[in-house]
């Protein structure tokens, strides 16, 4: 590798160079994208076998190289690692007790839609008043799952206040409302086994992972900006230029999180 001769003095003041960035701030699968940018990045770096690595020393050719390889294992390493994460044994109940909630709601609704005909009369207007609360909420079961229960805690809410007012006396629903409401706590509780898994697997495999990838992005970035330093930023303009922008977005997304969770938190204190 070439020596740093006094000519290179001018350059560590004038040239392009990539930001530092705390990669720390940004959650796992944002740190996750944000690897993968760098690679398809890297792709303009003369490293071995690309043209624009023409003219540059043998020794700082392959010391690039290696440093772009080194980050590539390690994001194809958090990719496997996030893989693995997806796949904790409390997955599959989360699935099958979401089936189950859907199928209760069905059959609380057709019960109800039903009993809109049952010949007499009080019985058919307990159903009326019963159905026109669950149609007022619409189907949940083809919503996302954490909207579905938004909708099931304020549909049984609304029904159990229905109920307790006396307004469906001799409909018998309370059997079918309270399998529904067995259901929705089964996925709730479902779903917490599973964000606990899930976030023991990120403290294991994954956050090693992520430690890795970040760490050889560093050096990637130390190793780029120190060629620039040596033999001019021509060859390796596009690749800081790109990286700077995509930390600039990275920062202007933590920003607008960071006021978004404070002005939360200033809806929630009560003003005198």
């Amino acid at each position: 590798m070439s020596t740093f001769s006094s000519n290179n003095y001018l350059n560590v003041f004038t040239m392009k160079k990539i930001s530092a960035f705390d990669l720390t701030r940004l959650r796992i699968e944002e740190d996750f994208a944000f690897h993968q940018r760098i690679q398809q990045y890297a792709q303009d770096l003369p490293t071995t076998g690309a043209l624009s690595a023409e003219g540059l020393p043998e020794t700082s050719v392959t010391f690039l190289t290696t440093g772009v390889n080194t980050h590539k294992t390690a994001v194809d390493g958090l990719d496997s690692a996030l893989k693995v994460s997806t796949t904790v044994p409390s997955a599959k109940w989360v699935t099958e007790a979401d089936a189950s909630r859907d199928s209760a709601w069905s059959g609380l609704y057709y019960y109800v839609k039903a009993m809109t005909a049952h010949p007499d009369e009080s019985i058919a207007e307990a159903a009326k008043r019963a159905l026109e609360i669950l149609e007022k909420y619409g189907n949940p079961t083809a919503k996302p799952q954490l909207e579905e229960s938004g909708i099931l805690h304020n549909l049984l809410q609304e029904l159990n206040e229905a109920k307790e007012a006396g307004d469906f006396n001799g409909l018998d629903i309370e059997p079918w409302m309270e399998r529904l409401e067995n259901a929705e706590y089964s996925f709730l509780t479902a779903t917490d086994e599973k964000v606990q898994e899930e976030a023991a697997r990120e403290v294991g495999l994954s956050k090693q992972a992520r430690q890795a990838a970040d760490d050889a992005y560093r050096k990637l970035v130390d190793i780029v900006n120190m060629l620039a330093a040596m033999h001019g930023d021509e060859k390796f303009a596009t690749f800081i230029g790109n990286v700077n922008a995509l930390v600039e977005q990275q920062r202007t997304k933590l920003k607008t999180r960071a006021t978004n969770s404070a002005k939360k938190e200033d809806e929630g204190v009560i003003k005198f």
